[in-house]
Order: structure tokens, then C-alpha cells, then sequence
């Protein structure tokens, strides 16, 4: 299986781990509210309990009101209409103080805690005929509505039957009518930001639940980039192997031919034979000191020392440019001034140009031209190498200085290298002062620009 399908299974099976875990803490919190939620409301009950809280002089004062009430009602001949006398009522509650207070010691536990009567059901009776006057079906009398809200919790503290009975004397009526009337009185406390308290008991199960799954998320995003950080790490070490083995075949196979030769009865008769025989054998040993320094120089810090700045004369270094080009068999243009002097290390441009020749004419078509500019502005001083290639896609361009990357072919083919070239660039360019950018040509290619400083110093003839 491939390591990718591994890395997808390992992470959609810590994803299901994961989510059971947030799971079981989502029930193990939602347990603990529940419990803490009853804890809370017997709390409350048991408070209420105590003659410091509760009194009846409320239900007193409505009772009184409903039977004064009823008696003008019954006597005028009018059916009593309770919705005028929740207007009545609401004025009696206007005096008493029904929102309760903590007292010392209860931690807070009555805070925000109010008490309400209501009324669910009043029936009147008169000559053994019920008149249901409030049904349980229909809304209750409430008294204290003002203390009620949306974000309060209930808490039926149970309901009470009171019975009462009077008689009426009604007009043009000599005897009086007995009544009696049945109020079922319900007690309600309402807890305002009950919920509120209860998440305060419990903060530490809820930071416990939280920093756990924090925890666990946290370790499989350590163990997934570790993991990543490997597999990328075994990726470039295989790739560098690869393409050391493959830059080594070609010279020492060629060197390898070269000795045999010069091993031959010819060669040692033929003096032209054997001197391009040792010719191709240096060139070949040429090529694996240069892999070999590359791989070297990409390992060490400032491998090649401290640049050594001296006065240089740009016209040298760019016909050393244009015989590398020349000689590879590709046609060669320069735009730029001749007469510029710069303060610079030689050897090291010239080793950044090489670099940036070699890539050209390594992955364009051949006989395609390869083109150098160079000038001054301002304070700098830049010479870009260009190619006719196609350009690097966007999605690559920001690890072309990166350390072993290499741009991947589409159509498949191999092309020599180990990724080192643009990184020493970048290296050398940077040791120098400068640095070193890419761009796309308008018309397709590619063009890698080195940007140097230019100071008053240092001088250049038109």
C-alpha cells in the first residue's frame, strides 16, 4: 500500500478517535449539567423551606381581593370576568416584595431568584352548579408576571386547594345566595441565569473536558507532521540518491571507456588519439569534482570562504558566460554596456552564472538561444540570464531556491541534476550582498535576475 493511503487511513482513524472522544465529553458534560441542574433546584426547594424566605401575606391580599371582587360581581347580577381583575391583582403585588435576597451563608444560591403565584383553576359554585371561571386549559392568573423571562428557570414548588365560602344578597332579592369557591393556588420560584450557575460549578469539569480534547488534537497534529516531515525527508534522500547515481553513471562510464582506450596498442602509436583520450578523461573528472563540490558546498556553511571583492570588469565575466554557452552549441546575445567595472568576488559570479547557463541549457530545446542583460540602476547592479524554455509553473516557483527541489517533468523525462544548483545560487548571490530573483517572460521562458549592490565607489563608462 501506498504511504499516502497509509497517511489517509491513520488520519481518518485518529479523525473517528477523535470525534468519540468529543462525543464522551459532550455526554459526560451534558450528565454533569443534568446532575448539577437537580442539585441546584433542591438546593432552592430546601431554602424555600424556611420561614425567612416565604410568607403568605401575598396570597392573603389576592384572596381577599378575588372574594371583594366576585361579591360586587355576583351582587350587580354580572358574571365575574376574571381579565379585569388580573389588572386588581397586579396592584396588590405592586407593594410586596417578592424578589428574594441571599442571606449570610447560602453562597449565593437565592441570587436572582424570584417567587409567583398563579392560579390555574377557580370554580364557583352555587346550588351544588359548577361555573368554572378559570379552567386549566386557558391561561392561569398569574401574579408577579414581571418577574418572569425568558432566560428564567421554573421551579413548581407544588399547588394548594383553598376552598372559601360566602353569601350574596341580590338586588330585588330578599334572600341571600350561598357560594362557595375553589382556587387551586400554584407556587413558583424562577430562577433567573439559572443556567449561568450552574456552568460556574462546573468550570472545572467543563476546562478539564476541553484542555483533554485540546490535548489529544494537539498530539495527533504533532504525530502527522512528524510523519510528514519523514515521509518528505525519505522522498528527498531517495530523489538525491537517484540523481547522484544517475549524474555519476554518464562520467565514470565515460571515463571508464576513455582508460580502456589508452590502454589499446592504437592509442599509444596515435599521439593526436591519446591526447583527446586524456582530454575527455580530464573533462570527465571535471564533471564529478564539480558534482562532488556541489554536494559538498551545499553541506557546509560559506564553503567558499570569504568572497575576496576586488575591482572586475563586467566585459570578462560575460565573455566567460558567452564561451559556456557557445561552447554547449546554442546561439548567444548580450545586452548591456561593456564598460562597467563593479566591486565583486570574479570567481563567485562567475560560478553563479555558470549555474544559471547550465540550467538553461539543460531544460530548453537545443539549438534555442540563450540571452544575457545587464546594467545599472540606481543603486544596483543586475545581470539576468534568459532562456526560451517553458516557464515554471506559479504553483513551484517559491521552492525553486530551496535545498534539493526539483521542478517536476510532465512529459516524464529525466533531466541530470540534484537540485543544488538555484540553492547555492541564492547562497553565493546572498554572500555577496545581493539576491537573486525569477520571472516569467512575457513571451514564455524564463529569466533569473542578480541583483548586486552598486556603490559611489565603484564606476561605469558610457
Amino acid at each position: 500500500m501506498a504511504f499516502s493511503k497509509k497517511i489517509w487511513l491513520l488520519f481518518a482513524g485518529c479523525l473517528v478517535v477523535w470525534l468519540i472522544l468529543c462525543f464522551i465529553q459532550y455526554r459526560l458534560v451534558r450528565n454533569s449539567f443534568r446532575l448539577e441542574e437537580r442539585v441546584y433546584i433542591r438546593q432552592i426547594e430546601e431554602k424555600l423551606k424556611e420561614p425567612e424566605y416565604l410568607s403568605d401575606s401575598l396570597d392573603h391580599k389576592v384572596m381577599a381581593e378575588l372574594l371583594l371582587y366576585l361579591k360586587n360581581e355576583l351582587s350587580s347580577g354580572r358574571r365575574p370576568d376574571l381579565s379585569q381583575f388580573q389588572q386588581r391583582a397586579a396592584k396588590v403585588t405592586v407593594s410586596e416584595n417578592i424578589a428574594l435576597k441571599s442571606l449570610p451563608g447560602d453562597c449565593c444560591i437565592m441570587e436572582g431568584i424570584s417567587h409567583t403565584l398563579q392560579y390555574p383553576q377557580i370554580i364557583l359554585y352555587s346550588q351544588e352548579k359548577a361555573d368554572t371561571l378559570l379552567s386549566r386549559k386557558s391561561n392561569p392568573l398569574l401574579l408577579t408576571t414581571a418577574l418572569q423571562n425568558g432566560s428564567s428557570k421554573k421551579i413548581e414548588l407544588g399547588e394548594e386547594l383553598k376552598k372559601f365560602s360566602f353569601n350574596i344578597h341580590k338586588n330585588n332579592i330578599g334572600n341571600e345566595t350561598p357560594y362557595r369557591l375553589e382556587v387551586i393556588m400554584q407556587s413558583l420560584v424562577y430562577a433567573k441565569h439559572w443556567d449561568r450557575n450552574i456552568y460556574k460549578r462546573m468550570i472545572l469539569t467543563i476546562i478539564d473536558s476541553s484542555v483533554l480534547i485540546l490535548a489529544v488534537l494537539t498530539l495527533f497534529f504533532l504525530v502527522f507532521r512528524a510523519l510528514l516531515k519523514q515521509k518528505k525527508i525519505a522522498d528527498i534522500t531517495t530523489s538525491f540518491a537517484n540523481n547522484m547515481t544517475h549524474e555519476l553513471k554518464t562520467p565514470l562510464a565515460s571515463a571508464g571507456v576513455a582508460v580502456k582506450s589508452l590502454r589499446t596498442p592504437e592509442a599509444r602509436l596515435d599521439e593526436e588519439w591519446h591526447n583527446e583520450l586524456l582530454d575527455q578523461l580530464n573533462d570527465q573528472h571535471n564533471k564529478i569534482r564539480r558534482i562532488m563540490d556541489s554536494v559538498l558546498n551545499s553541506a557546509m556553511d560559506k564553503p567558499w570562504g570569504m568572497p575576496q571583492i576586488k575591482r572586475t570588469s563586467l566585459k570578462v565575466i560575460v565573455d566567460d558566460a558567452e564561451h559556456m554557452v557557445i561552447n554547449a552549441g546554442r546561439p548567444f546575445s548580450r545586452t548591456g554596456s561593456d564598460q562597467i567595472s563593479i566591486d565583486t568576488d570574479p570567481d563567485l559570479l562567475l560560478g553563479i552564472l555558470a549555474n544559471l547557463i547550465d540550467n538553461a541549457i539543460k531544460y530548453t530545446q537545443p539549438h534555442t538561444p540563450v540571452n544575457i542583460h545587464y546594467g545599472i540602476t540606481s543603486d544596483q547592479f543586475f545581470i539576468a540570464v534568459e532562456d526560451s524554455g517553458k516557464a515554471i509553473p506559479s504553483k513551484y516557483q517559491k521552492y525553486l531556491f530551496q535545498k534539493f527541489f526539483r521542478v517536476p517533468r510532465e512529459d516524464g523525462r529525466h533531466i541530470r541534476g540534484l537540485g543544488l544548483g538555484l540553492y547555492l545560487c541564492r547562497m553565493q548571490v546572498t554572500e555577496l550582498g545581493g539576491n537573486i530573483s525569477y520571472r516569467v517572460n512575457k513571451k514564455g521562458g524564463n529569466t533569473f535576475t542578480i541583483h548586486l549592490p552598486y556603490g559611489k565607489n565603484q564606476t561605469a563608462f558610457s
